[in-house]
């Protein structure tokens, strides 16, 4: 395969290869979309990759707008070179097995709409910087991350779902995630929360859906939920 210099395209989804991704794809000059979803690989992202200038789909990476490795047990932390992927849009890494934290390198997009960390074991707080990202939506479910919910996810005014449900976020829920007058979907479920709903959440008129069951919230709801239209709240045993 190595002598296949016309390839653009190379997909190797849904097939049980059970190995690392293969370094020969660094000589594949002309790739331009490379499909690995499913592939049960695993190890670190060789970075032999960065060898395919044009490659659109996976350091010299610049045209890649959407990086995908979902459903792969790499058993790695996230790689930093992906920091320096200037023109990603998306990037899909659920179930991939990961450790480490969220790297702060991934502040670094201005292009950047879509992240897809859930289910892996990621730890450690959110990294300030992707407050900057003009993120559209965010999941991060079923991780190991911790510490307090930070007020600059409010900075997100553009997001339609932020799913942070089965972590270990701790302290009150910030009243800044009001200022998201898009969001449709607020998942916090299964964390370490306390306090009380904040009443500026009611801010959030486009909201169908809030899960906080399984944590430890107290106080009663405000009315004000009630005027939300198709709106959903899942909260155990919360009083009204």
């Amino acid at each position: 395969m190595e002598n296949l210099k016309p390839l653009t395209k190379l997909d190797l989804s849904y097939n049980p290869l059970k190995c690392s991704i293969p370094k020969f794809i660094g000589k594949l000059k002309n790739l331009k979309i490379l499909n690995l979803v499913f592939s049960e690989l695993n190890g670190s992202v060789p970075s032999e990759l960065g060898n395919c200038p044009l490659l659109e789909e996976m350091e010299n990476l610049k045209p890649l707008t959407k990086l995908d490795l979902s459903y792969n047990p790499l058993k790695c932390s996230i790689p930093k070179f992906i920091g320096k992927l200037k023109n990603l849009k998306i990037l899909n890494l659920v179930f991939s097995e990961l450790n480490g934290s969220v790297p702060s390198e991934l502040g670094n997009y201005s292009n950047l709409t879509s992240v897809m960390l859930s289910f892996n074991s990621l730890f450690g707080s959110l990294p300030q910087e992707l407050s900057a990202l003009p993120i559209r939506t965010f999941s991060a479910e079923k991780n190991l991350l911790h510490g307090p919910l930070p007020p600059w996810l409010g900075k997100w005014t553009n997001v339609d779902s932020r799913l942070l449900s089965a972590n270990q976020f701790s302290g009150v829920i910030p009243p800044e995630l009001g200022n998201c007058s898009v969001m449709e979907h607020l998942s916090l479920s299964s964390n370490l929360l306390t306090g009380h709903i904040p009443e500026e959440l009611c801010n959030a008129a486009s909201l169908l859906e809030m899960d906080l069951d399984d944590d430890y919230l107290s106080g009663t709801i405000e009315k004000a939920f009630v005027n939300l239209e198709r709106f959903l709240l899942v909260c155990g045993t919360y009083q009204l």
